[in-house]
C-alpha cells in the first residue's frame, strides 16, 4: 500500500517526516531497518526510512539511498522524497545526487528552507534564525558542522550532478527544467507552498528539503486521510536527553524545575559502569513510584569533539537498557528523547525498529506508537521546540491537552 517512500538521515527527522503525515491523517510507518520491503509496510500509505546516513562518508550515504530507493522504484512507487537536515547537516549534496540517479531522473527539486523554524534561503544563502548557517550554532556542531551557507556551492562539494540555486520566480516561470540539483529559495511557509503547487502533481519528480516542503506536497498528492488513534499514557513519562544543543538543555533544565524528577550527569560520566547502574537505578526507582524522572546532560560542553557525542549516545542507550531490565513487567509506556543520536541509539538499544506515527505536537516533535509492545515514543530534534515542552508532552498524553 505503500505510495511515497521517504528517506531521512537520521530518526528524529524521519519522525518529524511521520508526524507531518499523522497531522493530515496519512498513515505512515518509520523504521530503522534498511532492508524493509515493499509488501512489509501493513497499512502504511507512507513509508519512512532512516538510513542513519548523517555521519557517514558521502560514498556510504548514497549506496544506502541507491539501494532503498532502487528496491521501492522496482515495486511500482511513483512518489520519492529525501528528508534533509533543515540547517544543511549530513551528506545532502551525495544523497540528492544519489537518488535521482537511482530513480533515473535528470534532476531533484531541493527546497532547503522551514521557515516556520526560522530556516530561510535568500539569494542562494541559507539562513538560521536571520544568520547565515555558517555563522550560527550549527556551524560549531561536533559531529556535522557547516561550514558552507551558500547552498549551491555545499551542495557542490559532495554532488557530481550541476546544481543551480535560482529564486521562486525563476523556478514558476513557464518551462522551467528540473535538471541537476535545483535548490529554490524560499523565506515564508507561503513561498514553500507555492513551490510544491508546481512539482507536487508531477509523478517521478524527486523532491528534497526539510518536513516544511514535504508537508506542503503531502497536502498536493492524493493518499487516503482517516483519523489516527490517539495514544493515552496516564503513567510516568522518563525523558531522556543527549543533546547538547542550548535549546536541550534549557528543555531538561525547564522539565526538572516543574515535576519530573532530575537524575543529571556530566556526559563523560556514564562511561563509568558504576556511575551508569547509578542513574538507571535511581531512574527506574522513581519511575516505578509513579513520577516523571529526566536521564539527562547536566550541562553544555562547547569543545565535545564527535566522538565524544557519539560514546554518550551509546552509553545512555546502554543505561536506558539497564532501566527497562530493571523495571520488569512494569515497563516504562512513554519514552521522550530529545537528539536525533540519542534517539536511534536508545530505540536500538530497546529492540524497536518501528514506530508508527500518530501525532505532531511541534515543529521538531512527533509522537508515536511501537505496536504490541504498548510503548509510546515522543522523538524531539535537538534544537527543535518550546522550552515547556515536556509540559506539553505531559499534557497532551495525559489527554489534557489538545
Amino acid at each position: 500500500m505503500t505510495g511515497v517512500l521517504v528517506l531521512a538521515d537520521d530518526l528524529t527527522g524521519a519522525g518529524d517526516a511521520g508526524a507531518q503525515c499523522a497531522l493530515r491523517g496519512v498513515r505512515s510507518l518509520v523504521t530503522t531497518q534498511l532492508d524493509v520491503r515493499p509488501g512489509d509496510t501493513g497499512d502504511a500509505h507512507v513509508l519512512v526510512v532512516d538510513t542513519a546516513s548523517r555521519h557517514d562518508s558521502p560514498a556510504g550515504a548514497a549506496r544506502k539511498v541507491t539501494a532503498i530507493a532502487a528496491r521501492f522504484r522496482d515495486a511500482g512507487v511513483r512518489r520519492f522524497y529525501k528528508k534533509t537536515d533543515s540547517t544543511l547537516r549530513g551528506n545532502v549534496g551525495a544523497e540528492l545526487a544519489a537518488l535521482a540517479a537511482a530513480l533515473g531522473a535528470p534532476g531533484i527539486c531541493f527546497v532547503p528552507a522551514y521557515p516556520e523554524a526560522g530556516r530561510c534561503t535568500r539569494s542562494g544563502i541559507h539562513y538560521v534564525g536571520g544568520v547565515p548557517v555558517a555563522e550560527s550554532a550549527f556551524g560549531r556542531d561536533p559531529r556535522c558542522p557547516v561550514r558552507e551557507s551558500s547552498v549551491a556551492r555545499l551542495l557542490a562539494q559532495q554532488s557530481p550532478l550541476p546544481v543551480r540555486s535560482i529564486p521562486i520566480t525563476a523556478f514558476e516561470g513557464p518551462g522551467q527544467p528540473i535538471e541537476g540539483i535545483v535548490a529554490v529559495d524560499a523565506s515564508s511557509a507561503g513561498d514553500v507552498s507555492r513551490i510544491a503547487a508546481v512539482v507536487g502533481r508531477q509523478e517521478r519528480v524527486p523532491c528534497a528539503g526539510p518536513v516544511g516542503f514535504f508537508g506542503r506536497l503531502l497536502d498536493q498528492w492524493d493518499l487516503p486521510r482517516d483519523p489516527l488513534p490517539r495514544p493515552s499514557c496516564p503513567g510516568p513519562l522518563l525523558l531522556v536527553n543527549g543533546s547538547l544543543h542550548e535549546r536541550s538543555l534549557q528543555q531538561t533544565a525547564w522539565a526538572c524545575g516543574h515535576g519530573f524528577h532530575g537524575v543529571r550527569f556530566a556526559s563523560e560520566e556514564l562511561a563509568c559502569g558504576a556511575c551508569a547502574q547509578r542513574v538507571a537505578a535511581e531512574a527506574a526507582r522513581t519511575l516505578a513510584a509513579g513520577q516523571d524522572s529526566v536521564i539527562g546532560s547536566a550541562a553544555g560542553n562547547g569543545h565535545a569533539g564527535a566522538a565524544s557525542c557519539e560514546s554518550a549516545a551509546a552509553s545512555i542507550a546502554a543505561t536506558m537498557r539497564e532501566v527497562d531490565r530493571r523495571l520488569g513487567r512494569s515497563r516504562l509506556p512513554a519514552l521522550v528523547i530529545f537528539g536525533g543520536d540519542t534517539a536511534a541509539a536508545v530505540v536500538s538499544a530497546l529492540g524497536i525498529t518501528r514506530l508508527w506515527p500518530v501525532a505532531f505536537l511541534d515543529d521538531g516533535v512527533s509522537v508515536s506508537a511501537t505496536g504490541a509492545e504498548g510503548r509510546v515514543i515522543v522523538t524531539k530534534s535537538g534544537g527543535f521546540g518550546p522550552v515547556d515542552i515536556a509540559g506539553r508532552v505531559r499534557a497532551y498524553l495525559a489527554g489534557t491537552a489538545p
